[in-house]
Order: structure tokens, then C-alpha cells, then sequence
């Protein structure tokens, strides 16, 4: 199965496998394209943008690939490296390895994907595995080089980090207001709560709920990762009376 079809057959998950023959050899097909039957482009949520931009633009990157855009595809899939996503690095590599739209790298491929396999996952680490393998001694030292470099950019301690502060800084300014009875409607994550017919400004959810389904997406997207910290939904912090104020000052 061709990468572009794997990636929007499946939409995120795991696509490739290891094999006993060629590294990584998989049957040609066609390039995907619009007219392609029975393949649907996927349908990334603009919403999710701000909140977790890697998932976005590795959606985007699906986009391009089915259309035959491998430019705008690696541009996406670097931007969706940069912020933590082992999905697209996964996907860099096995490009890079195979040189599927891209001449072959291995040593790029492998440093990729030993980037992918960074949270210990089994499927990725056995693809890791199998391309070290298959790789020469030059091949295995140049990719150690230059996981050097690139793990100062894509590496968990540094991308993941900086997508969990921006994962959790939407996620405040999402619930600022909560305590105020407010609501909020956030495409794809609460529409399908209220009838289109019975939709109104007023009837949208309390972000309360908005932020239990983003936590879910959350914890699948930096699963593995040591630094993530599932804290749930915010729970609103209600004022004090002046006696149980004085009380916990007199502690």
C-alpha cells in the first residue's frame, strides 16, 4: 500500500509493518489522487489548530500527499514534527528510508525514526529494528550524527515540551471565563450536542466540556511521553467567605 493511501485510508494510526524481504517493501499502487475511488480525504479540524497544531498539520500533510503535493506533505510533516508529533516523524522516516516520493536516505530515515521510537512504542521500535538491520555501518554512524542536530528541534524534551505549554495555555484561556457561566461551541469537538435546527449562541456547552474531549485527544497524541500530565477538566475556584479566608491564613 502506497504511503499517500495509507495515510488517508487509516487517517493517523500505524500504517506500515515489518516484512522479511526488502526493508519496508510494499506493493505499488497508483498515486492517490481526488478522483481515486473509494478514498476519502481527511477531514482536519481547523479547530484543533490551536489547541494541538502537530495533529493538525500531520492531518494536512494526509491532504497534500493525496493530492500529489509531496512538497506541501514534508513541509507539513516537519511542522508537525517540530511540535512532538511521533506520528509524522515516524512517517519522515519511512519516507526517507524507502524514498517513497524522495531520493534514499537511510541515515536520514533512521534518525527519524529513532525520533518516532523515542516513547518506547512496540510497533515503532520493531520498524526501527528492522531498518537498522538493514543498514550498512556508514549508514548507522551518519544517522547518529545527525539525530545530534536534530534532536535539539524534534527531540520529546524539547517539541513535546513546547506543544504541552501551548496545549495548556489554549486550554486556560479556554476555560478563563468558565466560572462566570459562559459557553463554548468549538467545531468538532462539541457540535453534534444540539440539534442544527435548535442551535443557538446561548445553548453551546460549558467549556467544561470542551476541555475533557480535547484532554482525551491529549493523552493519545503525547502518550508515552514522561513529561505529559493528564490534569482533566479545570475546576473553577470559587471566592472564599471572609471566615474560612481567616482560617486558612491562620495555617
Amino acid at each position: 500500500m502506497s504511503l499517500a493511501r495509507s495515510l488517508i485510508r487509516y487517517g493517523l494510526p500505524l500504517v506500515f509493518m515489518v516484512m522479511a524481504g526488502p526493508a519496508f517493501s510494499q506493493p505499488t499502487l497508483p498515486p492517490v489522487t481526488n478522483a481515486t475511488p473509494g478514498i476519502k480525504l481527511p477531514a482536519c479540524n481547523d479547530a484543533m489548530y490551536r489547541f494541538l497544531p502537530g495533529e493538525f498539520n500531520f492531518c494536512m500533510a494526509g491532504r497534500d500527499l493525496s493530492r500529489g503535493n509531496h512538497r506541501g506533505a514534508m513541509e507539513m510533516l516537519d511542522l508537525a514534527a517540530g511540535w512532538g508529533s511521533k506520528k509524522a516523524q515516524y512517517v519522515l522516516g519511512v519516507m526517507h528510508f524507502r524514498g517513497d516520493a524522495l531520493p534514499v536516505d537511510h541515515a536520514l530515515g533512521l534518525a527519524w525514526l529513532t525520533l518516532a521510537a523515542e516513547r518506547h512504542d512496540p510497533d515503532y521500535l520493531a520498524v526501527l529494528a528492522s531498518a537498522m538491520h538493514k543498514s550498512t555501518p556508514a549508514e548507522l554512524q551518519r544517522s547518529k550524527d545527525l539525530l545530534t542536530t536534530m534532536a535539539s528541534v524534534y527531540a520529546d524534551d524539547v517539541a513535546a515540551r513546547r506543544a504541552q505549554r501551548r496545549f495548556d495555555r489554549m486550554v486556560r484561556e479556554l476555560t478563563y471565563y468558565e466560572p462566570y457561566d459562559v459557553t463554548t461551541c468549538i467545531k468538532g469537538l462539541t457540535d453534534g450536542l444540539i440539534a442544527e435546527e435548535d442551535f443557538t449562541s446561548s445553548s453551546c456547552p460549558s467549556p467544561r466540556y470542551a476541555v475533557a474531549r480535547l484532554h482525551l485527544i491529549s493523552d493519545v497524541y503525547f502518550d508515552g511521553w514522561a513529561g505529559h500530565v493528564s490534569v482533566g477538566a479545570a475546576e473553577p475556584v470559587l471566592p472564599q467567605k471572609p471566615a474560612e479566608a481567616d482560617k486558612t491564613n491562620a495555617r
